[in-house]
């Protein structure tokens, strides 16, 4: 198993900094999805209470 494991790493150290820009992408993109929504929730809050 460890064999297999190394010889991935090995062979495609590519994809391997692919996926994690990926999920960094995910992560910024869903962080930036909720900051909106927030934002917009937040003005629709003030703009009732005026």
């Amino acid at each position: 198993m460890d064999k297999t494991y190394k010889n991935i790493w090995l062979d495609a150290p590519d994809l391997h900094k692919w996926r994690t820009l990926e999920q960094t992408g995910l992560l910024i993109y869903f962080f930036l999805t909720f900051a909106l929504l927030y934002c917009i929730l937040y003005t629709v809050y003030i703009l009732l209470n005026y």
